[in-house]
Formats: C-alpha cells, structure tokens, sequence
C-alpha cells in the first residue's frame, strides 16, 4: 500500500488522516462470507483516548479493497452523526448518536467542515491518495 498527503500511517499502522486534533484511521480485515470487505474504523486523540467501530464498515458485496472509498463512506457517516448532534436533546443521555459515541458525534460536530470537504474530495476521487 503506498500512502499519499494528506493521509499518513497512523499510531495503529493503518491508513489514517488528522482531522481537528483527531486522527481517523481504517484497518482493513479482508471480506465477509458475502463477499463485501470489511474495516474497523478509529479515531485518537493525542491524549490517548480513543474510539473504534470494530468490523462496522462494510463494501457492497464483490467490490474490491478501496480505502478511499471506505474513508469517504466513513465520512459521510460522521456528517450524519455531526447533523444528529446539532439537534439532539439534553435527554438523550449517553446513547448513540447517528451511530457513534456521543463523543464522537460531538467531535464530527465540531470538525464538520473539515469533514465536508474531505468527504467532497473522496467523493469526487481525483488524485489516488492512497493505492491498495
């Protein structure tokens, strides 16, 4: 795998890129029965804390390995989760949020304009910023 800026090698030895004072990183676990791959996504914070979705981000079925397509989904998960956050009530408690952890969403919130232009730019995949 070669690994292009703006992404980097992430303390895990996986694909990863810093958003905010985060980093957000994939692992790749090879496919399923169905045939779709499979990742575990994270997100670490310089002050060791950390959060992961282990096995949560599935290809459709038959598609080939393709980090930057699963870093995009994976954003547009976050955007959904920072929307979710924006309108959640004092009473939902410590529950999910879009998904993720309340801290999580509450981060996506917070960099949600940094993870709009990078999901735009996975979108729209013009430059191979990491070759698997």
């Amino acid at each position: 795998m070669q690994i292009h800026k703006p992404f980097l090698i992430s303390a895990r030895l996986c694909p990863g890129i810093k958003i905010g004072e985060g980093i957000l990183s994939l692992k790749y676990h090879g496919p399923d029965l169905e045939g779709r791959q499979v990742y575990t996504w994270f997100l670490d914070f310089p002050n060791t804390e950390s959060y992961e979705g282990y096995k949560e981000l599935r290809s459709g079925c038959g598609e080939s390995v393709d980090h930057l397509k699963m870093f995009g989904t994976l954003a547009a998960f976050l955007l959904a989760a920072a929307e979710a956050y924006r309108y959640r009530s004092d009473d939902d408690g410590d529950e999910q949020i879009g998904g993720f952890h309340p801290d999580v969403a509450e981060w996506a919130y917070q960099n949600q304009s940094e993870i709009e232009l990078f999901e735009e730019e996975m979108r729209e995949g013009g430059f191979r910023y990491i070759e698997d």
